[in-house]
Parts: C-alpha cells; structure tokens; sequence
C-alpha cells in the first residue's frame, strides 16, 4: 500500500498537469471506490492485496490533487486560508471515517455497512468533481489583489 501511495502521488501529478484536472481527479476518486467495494465483498487474500494497492492510489492522490484544484478555483490571493479549510475538513473525514468503521463493527458485527457508506460518497464525490468545470484561474496566471477598476488583476507566472 505504501508503495501505490507514492505511485498515486506521481501518477495524479503527471495526469493533473497533462489532463483536465476535474476528471483527472474523479478517476483517483474512483480508484479507492473499486478498493472499498473488493473490501465489502470479498476477504480473500488475493482480493484484499489489490484492494490495498487501489485504495493506496487514491490516498496517495488525494492531498496533492485537493491543493492543486484549489489553486485554480480559488486563485492565489487567499490560497493559504481556503486550502487550509479544505485540508481541515480532509483531516476531520480522515479521523472521523476510522471511528465510523469502528461503530459500523460494534453495532453489526461487520464493517460492510461502514464501507457501504463510503462508497457511496465517493462515488458522489466523483461526480461532483467531475462537473467543477473549467479552471477560474487559468495554468500560468496569478490573481495577485483586485485592480482599481474591480476587476481581478491576473499575470502570467
């Protein structure tokens, strides 16, 4: 799993920086949703290990394409404080979904209900990426402070 974290790093990177970064991102939002559902179903040695490989990908991409998006939807301006909120609601899921897990066992005696749930918000976070539309703030460009006129000043970088 620790080495696909890294391969998920650079894939996402290399396809966000040659690719539509909305769709891009949907598809290593999709990648740990095949992980979870193979976890769902199946406790097969064989099957775990490509799940653990998949749901590495994901988690390897997610960080690195959440501060990328940011910066084209949100600009550079206020960058720091809009990609530390988003990163703050990233860490509270990602402490928040262990305990989830956790309830899911205590209360069924299985974790399926727990990755059930999981899977369907990612497949409904994959949707919702994928229809961002196009970047507010173009490759190459810096929204540096509003012009005098009100309208953004942008440069190239």
């Amino acid at each position: 799993m620790g080495l696909a974290l890294i391969a998920g790093r650079l894939l996402s990177g290399y396809f966000m920086d040659r690719f539509i970064g909305p769709y891009v991102a949907a598809i290593f939002v999709l990648v740990p949703l095949a992980g979870v559902v193979m976890l769902a179903a199946s406790v097969a040695r064989p099957i775990l290990m490509v799940s653990a490989v998949v749901l590495g990908l994901g988690i390897g991409a997610e960080v690195d394409m959440l501060a990328f998006l940011a910066g084209r939807y949100f600009g550079l301006r206020a960058y720091g404080a809009i990609y530390g909120a988003l990163l703050g609601l990233f860490m509270f899921g990602s402490g928040f979904g262990p305990w989830l897990m956790s309830v899911s066992f205590a209360r069924t005696n299985a974790y399926t209900v727990a990755l059930g749930g999981f899977a369907v918000m990612l497949f409904g976070s994959a949707v919702l990426i994928a229809r961002l539309g196009p970047y507010r703030y173009a490759v190459g460009t810096v929204h540096t402070a509003d012009a005098p006129d009100g309208r953004a000043d942008r440069r190239s970088a």
